[in-house]
């Protein structure tokens, strides 16, 4: 199937209110063609079976739908660790929005069983200048590194972490508040330290106050750590 295929495909899939629906949830996001996730999912599964290095290589990205196919068939795909990498490599430099970034970041099965190989991937890549290759390695470490032996390596990593940038900001915030929920002893010396900057630390705590699975003891605790932000005179 090429790429031609693949596209005629995609508005043959195209269903014009979910197109208008969810274009709302992707802010800056203006080329989407509007293909539900189950039809996307079974299309990336065809090209799996058909060639899936084929069709990744020469993907032209102009789509959202294309470039959240990408990121399906290559979670999909039987490649090896190595390979896996060397694709992301390639992938990562055209994700532009949170939706293609963390649906192929929870799709990656592979790490479960890669971990010490994609650890080094990850650490290669968190000081990326691009906000949405920092919020994938964020997201991977939330998704696969969240116990022993990695989590006290993957606090001091959000602890190190400062971008100016929102998506990065909430993928932390994000993990953050999965963190305590997973290890609330170990995390919660990260809050009483004020290690973060105002707004993660913040909108962690928000996070973990609306979680379910934080006990009203720890929220209370919780609370009393949020940081007041001055505001600054302008005059």
């Amino acid at each position: 199937m090429n790429q031609e295929q693949v596209l005629k495909r995609l508005y043959e899939l195209q269903d014009i209110g979910y197109q208008k629906f969810h274009s709302h949830l992707i802010p800056g996001e203006n080329q989407v063609i509007g293909v539900r996730m189950p039809a996307l999912r079974a299309l990336a599964k065809a090209i799996v079976k058909d060639q899936p290095e084929e069709f990744l290589r020469t993907c032209p990205h102009d789509w959202y739908e294309q470039s959240m196919l990408s990121g399906m068939v290559l979670s999909q795909s039987d490649f090896d660790a190595e390979k896996v990498q060397e694709q992301l490599d390639l992938f990562l430099p055209h994700v532009n929005n949170w939706a293609v970034c963390d649906c192929t970041a929870n799709q990656l099965k592979i790490i479960k069983k890669n971990k010490a190989a994609f650890w080094d991937w990850i650490l290669a890549h968190l000081d990326s200048t691009r906000p949405f290759t920092v919020r994938f390695c964020v997201c991977l470490l939330m998704g696969y590194y969240l116990e022993e032996p990695y989590i006290e390596r993957v606090l001091e990593i959000f602890r190190s972490i400062r971008s100016e940038d929102y998506y990065v900001n909430m993928g932390l915030a994000w993990a953050l508040c999965e963190c305590l929920i997973k290890h609330y002893p170990k995390t919660l010396p990260v809050l009483e330290k004020k290690a973060l900057s105002p707004w993660v630390q913040n909108k962690t705590i928000q996070k973990a106050v609306d979680s379910f699975r934080i006990t009203e003891e720890q929220k209370t605790m919780l609370r009393s750590l949020r940081i007041r932000e001055t505001i600054k005179n302008k005059n």
